[in-house]
């Protein structure tokens, strides 16, 4: 689909929470999340989690993302996004006191997480993250080489990218 002389690719949120839900839950993630669902509105990302982590035991994992920027050219797969991040435990007292625990220690739960696992490509701080998705993902080099993307839009449920191919 074109606009304004744009490429635009339109991903839904139905195309993520249910056409890719097999493919995410069995992912390493999978070990750890139980569920999701992805909203896209009013230019966010909105990330909601069930997880279940060994020692904190079933969580809900909330976030409010706004992506910066995308990078995503021959060379250079970047992304970078504010967050926002409310956790809460779906236990009882005790795992409460274990994940106010991590919240004293400073930071984000997701920044508790990834120091933990030290994902390659990914860093964050209390507000910000970003992602060298070179390091995370396999790209077919020879169509990464020529495809350049940019970020569109978040809202009435599509996210919204704008692309170009260079032959």
């Amino acid at each position: 689909m074109a606009s304004n002389n744009q490429n635009i690719i339109t991903v839904s949120e139905n195309m993520i929470n249910e056409t890719l839900r097999k493919k995410i839950l069995s992912s390493p993630a999978g070990e750890y999340i139980r569920d999701y669902k992805v909203t896209f509105s009013q230019g966010y990302i909105y990330l909601n989690l069930n997880l279940q982590v060994k020692t904190l035991g079933a969580l809900t994992a909330k976030y409010r993302i706004e992506v910066v920027d995308l990078i995503f050219k021959p060379g250079s797969h970047v992304l970078i996004a504010d967050y926002l991040e409310d956790v809460s435990s779906s236990g009882g007292l005790a795992q409460n006191m274990m994940l106010k625990a991590v919240a004293l220690k400073g930071g984000t739960f997701l920044q508790t997480v990834i120091g933990m696992t030290n994902p390659p490509g990914i860093k964050l701080d209390a507000k910000s993250c970003s992602v060298d998705l070179e390091q995370l993902l396999n790209f077919n080099h020879e169509l990464s080489s020529m495809l350049t993307l940019s970020y569109l839009d978040s809202r009435n449920g599509m996210l919204q990218l704008a692309y170009q191919l260079a032959f």
